[in-house]
């Protein structure tokens, strides 16, 4: 369960750095909004949605290991922090419609 908590949050970093470096390099060539560039804007949303799944994954280890009285203290704090941030990264999502069904620029 642990290397897969470790993946979510890799993609969960990776997510939010793809769409900063594509606002960045869209601002400075337009072309980066055109309809050519929809296939990728579909594969960062798959890694988003990956990510979203991926909640469910760190909420679940979450709980898994509070529910254990076995592991050290700092261990649940570390583990309560990542279900937090995946959370957090969750909210950030929804709240700035980083998915959509369209891809209206």
């Amino acid at each position: 369960m642990r290397l897969w908590v470790r993946l979510v949050c890799l993609i969960n970093l990776v997510f939010p750095l793809a769409w900063a470096a594509y606002g960045s390099f869209a601002e400075k060539d337009l072309r980066l909004l055109s309809d050519s560039f929809n296939p990728w804007m579909r594969a960062m949303e798959l890694r988003g949605f990956i990510g979203l799944l991926g909640t469910l994954v760190a909420l679940h280890n979450w709980v898994k290991v509070w529910a254990n009285p076995n592991p050290w203290l700092w261990s649940k704090v570390g583990d309560t922090l990542i279900a937090l941030a995946c959370l957090g990264l969750a909210w950030f999502v929804f709240q700035w419609h980083m998915l959509a069904l369209s891809l209206n620029y």
